[in-house]
């Protein structure tokens, strides 16, 4: 957020944000696409809602952690994962999560404002150029 000339209020505690934001020390609070409903329902006793015109985006990559020594498993997990992407079985499991449908039936993306960021934690190791490995809650023509 800062990268990209934000203003950003920060805690030590996690919990302490939702309290600063219904406090009004800042104006919004942006969660994952996946985040924001659940914690509303968590923090039922405080005036917040999800902002349902606008959508922050910016490439977050998730990885699987191994031990450095077990290059079996690391060998087995790329080529199962690459081929779970080419034939469509990463896609189908992803998109029959029961936390990411109700994500992106609440979210009503094709019907935000988009803003987009810059990552500039991704390092030159981060496949980026490698399209089928990312999700683009916006081309999902599921919504």
């Amino acid at each position: 957020m800062e990268h990209n000339g934000l203003t950003v209020a920060k805690t030590l505690k996690y919990p302490n944000l939702f309290y600063m934001l219904e406090g009004e020390r800042f104006d919004y609070f942006p969660r994952g696409i996946n985040e924001p409903w659940d914690e509303i329902v968590r923090h039922k006793e405080l005036d917040l809602i999800v902002e349902p015109h606008i959508m922050v985006r910016y490439r977050a990559p998730l990885y699987f952690f191994l031990r450095k020594d077990n290059v079996a498993l690391q060998q087995t997990m790329i080529t199962t994962l690459n081929n779970m992407v080419a034939d469509g079985t990463f896609e189908q499991m992803f998109l029959a999560d029961t936390q990411v449908k109700a994500a992106l039936s609440k979210a009503n993306v094709a019907g935000r404002i988009i803003i987009d960021l810059e990552n500039p934690l991704l390092t030159d190791r981060t496949p980026i150029n490698r399209k089928e490995l990312w999700f683009d809650p916006i081309s999902y023509t599921g919504n």
